[in-house]
């Protein structure tokens, strides 16, 4: 049911454009500007028919939705592609077709197809919605022929070859293409050369995603996009612009460069306080000598958000976000992420960042960061938990640590992704040398050795000599309770299990 079902859900939007229908489900055009676009109008619509969605759901026996929004052009041919989702290379070859993410993705979802097209003039319309599941002949075909092609691959050593274009050197691999697959390909789907995930054999990846083809999404909804759309679209409410008098006051209040938009809505409420977000468009706010997107509002001065973001990071030598509130906005939290990926900035402590500009100055490189953590890499024994402490303690050392900086910045350089993972136990990392991402129990059964039962006392003392850092009782019992192992509080001691407890317990009994 519903594998190929037309316009249940939005048939009165057919033909009305972008535009209006984000100020129908309560957007403003002209601050919904940013490649997200189609996804935030798209949100809304779903939210709208939610309950509708869910019975249609439960009917097709699908156990998740999955909503996607497809922008198509003239032709036909969809303007870009959106990856479904990423590749867990360590899960795709350990886990059996089907258990695997690929299958249980196409086989228990139901997808909701929004189908848009833009033409010539730049003006998008919405032209269709389509219930779409996959069929069980493409789930057993194509589909586990891309799973076997990438494990296979994965399994013989994916080939990644550097390839030298005009400004920069780019990885490619042998992961399936489109010409591959009728159906699927994988692609980077990376934000930038730092963001990485681990392969089987140790080395690492640009991140990879699972990607529909384009040819494959142009059959899926050519039926919505071969029929005649009339266009529907009526005519906009008139946009009241700000009095000129009424912007040399607000101007008079605007002393930054750049605010986040509800804060920018504030100054103009203390002149004309019935103002709103609704009412807020481009031209007023050229008026006042900014541009404006959904997350800030800047000087005309700066060529886009992501510039004057980049100008206010990159102004010192650290950067603190609780210092300005447009670092504080979503926008700003996902640059400084890629950021500090791709080595610009380091993490000091929550908020707080040094720049590549001071690494610079102190005679620091990437190729320095990179060399400390390989070499931290090859210092360590594979299965045994350590932190920067107990690693010096051990006779580690290193160029970069002569320094001096504080041991947050080492170990940002250690949480980068690669064969080392951590966990936080209290305020302190505690890594170790592995591909998977480790567990609690891992950590308990190394701490607990060959012992069943352990005095809380002894766990700590332990961990204090094993990790060489103090690490108190109440951060102990959490990790131990997020384990299979066992807390008794009234005995004051740890256990390898549940059971280990109870035969403990009965033991006791017994002899008494």
């Amino acid at each position: 049911m519903y594998q190929n079902t037309n316009d249940l859900l939005f048939p009165e939007l057919i033909g009305v454009d972008l535009e209006e229908i984000s100020r129908a489900y309560g957007l403003n055009p002209d601050l919904n500007k940013s490649k997200a676009r189609l996804t935030n109008v798209a949100n809304r619509m779903v939210w709208s028919v939610k309950d509708e969605l869910e019975r249609l759901r439960i009917e097709s026996g699908k156990i998740e939705l999955s909503i996607r929004t497809i922008n198509l052009t003239e032709k036909g041919r969809p303007m870009e592609l959106k990856p479904l989702d990423t590749i867990d290379f360590l899960e795709w070859v350990e886990k059996p077709w089907e258990e695997s993410q690929i299958y249980r993705r196409f086989k228990e979802t139901l997808f909701v197809l929004l189908t848009f097209r833009t033409d010539k003039q730049g003006r998008t319309i919405f032209i269709g919605d389509k219930l779409w599941s996959m069929s069980e002949d493409e789930l057993q075909g194509p589909i586990k022929q891309f799973w076997r092609r990438v494990k296979d691959t994965t399994v013989e050593g994916i080939v990644i070859t550097p390839v030298q274009q005009t400004s920069r050197v780019i990885m490619k691999n042998n992961l399936p293409k489109q010409q591959d697959n009728k159906i699927l390909h994988a692609k980077i789907r990376a934000s930038n050369a730092a963001d990485l995930c681990s392969l089987p054999d140790g080395r690492t990846i640009s991140k990879q995603g699972i990607w529909f083809n384009a040819s494959y999404i142009m059959e899926l909804v050519k039926d919505i996009h071969g029929r005649e759309t009339i266009i529907r679209t009526k005519k906009g409410e008139s946009r009241t612009n700000l009095e000129k008098s009424q912007a040399a006051t607000i101007q008079s209040d605007l002393n930054e460069d750049g605010y986040p938009i509800d804060d920018f809505i504030d100054i103009i409420r203390r002149t004309i306080p019935s103002y709103d977000k609704r009412r807020l468009t481009a031209a007023d706010a050229e008026l006042l000598g900014y541009r404006v997107d959904d997350q800030l509002a800047i000087r005309l001065r700066h060529p886009s958000s992501t510039a004057y973001l980049k100008q206010l990071i990159f102004s010192g030598d650290y950067v603190r976000t609780e210092q300005h509130r447009v670092l504080r906005t979503d926008m700003a939290g996902r640059l400084l992420k890629n950021l500090e990926r791709n080595a610009r900035l380091i993490l000091l402590d929550k908020g707080f960042y040094i720049t590549d500009r001071c690494l610079s100055r102190a005679g620091v490189s990437e190729k320095d960061i990179a060399d400390y953590r390989e070499s931290v890499e090859s210092y360590v024994t594979e299965g045994e938990f350590f932190t920067l402490v107990s690693l010096r303690k051990d006779g580690f050392t290193h160029p970069l640590e002569e320094i001096g900086f504080e041991d947050l910045f080492y170990e940002s350089i250690l949480l980068r992704i690669g064969v080392l993972k951590s966990l936080r136990i209290g305020k302190s990392n505690v890594f170790i040398k592995t591909l998977k991402k480790p567990h609690p129990d891992s950590f308990m059964e190394w701490l607990m050795g060959e012992d069943d039962v352990l005095s809380m006392e002894e766990l700590r003392s332990r961990a204090s000599s094993l990790l060489a850092i103090f690490m108190a009782e109440d951060d102990l019992i959490t990790m131990v309770n997020r384990s299979n192992h066992h807390y008794s509080k009234e005995f004051e001691k740890v256990y390898s299990s549940h059971d280990a407890y109870l035969n403990s317990i009965y033991d006791k009994e017994d002899l008494s």
